[in-house]
């Protein structure tokens, strides 16, 4: 209630230290150390595996598409 009482009469400093009083009551957050160092490797090759992915897709339709073509000619 103190608080609002200052911060209603825009007292200078309040709002650092109404932040720094409500800090007091969240937990403290202490990062886990991770076996290995985070990289940005593994997203960027992400987006490469998929493409490659998408052009073998594309090279087996394409190569099963002559395939049939080439035995519909056989059989004419």
């Amino acid at each position: 209630m103190k608080f609002l009482t200052r911060l209603a009469e825009c007292e200078a400093g309040v709002r650092l230290a109404l932040r720094k009083h409500l800090a007091a009551f969240l937990p403290r957050h202490v990062p886990q150390q991770t076996a290995q160092p985070r990289s940005i490797r593994p997203c960027c090759e992400t987006p490469n595996s998929s493409k490659t992915a998408e052009k073998k897709r594309q090279a087996e339709a394409a190569r099963k598409k002559h395939i049939a073509e080439m035995r519909a000619l056989a059989t004419r």
